[in-house]
C-alpha cells in the first residue's frame, strides 16, 4: 500500500493562490459572488507501478471523503475537470478502479477548496533520492492552485498585448531541470513538484526540458509544440519515469485555463 501523504491547498511551495478577479457587467452591478470551484485531476502514476501493486492496467477511482466517486476508471495521463464543485474540506482517496471507495485507499491526500478558485490536483510520483531509479519513488498527491489572474490592467492592453501565461510543473521521477522556449532557457532549475511561470505572446513555441544547468546538449524531453493562447494559463506537466531510470519515459500534459479579464 502506498504511504499516506497530507497535503492543503497552497502547501506546494511555488503553489500560486490567487483570488479570481471580479468582472463588472456594468459600471453600476457586479457579477455574482462564485459560489463553487473547479478541481481538475491528472492521473500521472505510470501504469507500470500500479500494475506491480495489483491495479490492472493503472486504471483507479477516485474518491472524496471515503465514499463518493469523482472520477471512476481514471487510466494513466487522462486529465479530468470536474466543474461546480462546493466549497470546504475534502479527503481525496485514490483506489484501485475494480474496487471502488469502499476499497482500502492507494493514496490520500486533504484539501480545502475554495469557491471561485480553480484547482489541479496531480497523483504522480515523488523521487525519494537524489537520482533515483524507478524503485526510489513514492507515489504522491499534490494540489495546485491555477493562477487566473489577468495578465493586464485593462481589457484594451491585454487585447494590445496578445499574451498568455505559461505554467511548467515538474511531477516527473527525474532531477532538476531547466525549460528551453525555442532553444532558449525559460524556467531554470525546476524541482519536483515545484512550478515556475513565464508569460508568452500568443503562437507555438517549441518547448524542451533537460538537465539543469547543462545547456542544451542535456535536454531529454522535447523539443515539443506547444500552443500558446491570449488570455489564457497553458499548463505544462512532465511526469513519469525516465528510461534511464527504468521506466517508460517521461510524458507530457498539457491542460489550459482561462484568465479573468481585467476590470475595466
Amino acid at each position: 500500500m502506498f504511504g499516506k501523504r497530507t497535503l492543503r491547498v497552497g502547501a506546494i511551495a511555488a503553489a500560486v493562490a490567487l483570488p479570481m478577479a471580479v468582472v463588472a457587467t456594468t459600471p453600476a452591478a457586479a457579477a455574482p459572488k462564485a459560489t463553487t470551484a473547479t478541481v481538475s485531476v491528472l492521473h500521472a502514476i505510470p501504469g507500470p507501478v500500479l500494475a506491480a501493486l495489483g491495479v490492472a492496467g493503472g486504471v483507479v477511482d477516485v474518491c472524496a471523503n471515503g465514499s463518493v466517486e469523482l472520477i471512476g476508471d481514471f487510466a494513466p495521463g487522462e486529465l479530468k475537470t470536474l466543474t461546480k464543485v462546493a466549497p470546504g474540506d475534502y479527503t481525496l482517496s485514490v483506489h484501485a478502479g475494480a474496487a471502488g471507495c469502499s476499497s482500502p485507499a492507494l493514496l490520500t491526500a486533504n484539501a480545502t477548496v475554495e469557491a471561485g478558485k480553480n484547482y489541479t490536483v496531480t497523483a504522480n510520483l515523488f523521487p525519494t533520492g537524489a537520482t533515483p531509479p524507478a524503485a526510489q519513488a513514492a507515489p504522491a498527491l499534490n494540489v495546485y492552485v491555477n493562477n487566473q489572474a489577468p495578465l493586464a490592467k485593462t481589457k484594451k492592453q491585454a487585447m494590445k498585448n496578445g499574451e498568455g501565461r505559461v505554467t511548467v510543473r515538474h511531477i516527473a521521477v527525474a532531477p532538476a531541470v531547466d525549460v528551453f522556449v525555442n532553444n532558449v532557457v525559460a524556467i531554470e532549475d525546476l524541482t519536483n513538484p515545484n512550478q515556475a511561470q513565464t508569460k508568452l505572446k500568443k503562437g507555438t513555441y517549441q518547448v524542451a526540458a533537460g538537465i539543469a544547468n547543462a545547456g542544451t546538449a542535456g535536454i531529454a524531453l522535447g523539443p515539443v509544440p506547444l500552443q500558446v493562447r491570449q488570455g489564457w494559463n497553458v499548463i505544462v506537466y512532465a511526469w513519469g519515469i525516465p528510461a534511464s531510470a527504468g521506466g517508460a519515459g517521461v510524458q507530457v500534459a498539457v491542460q489550459y485555463v482561462k484568465l479573468t479579464l481585467p476590470k475595466k
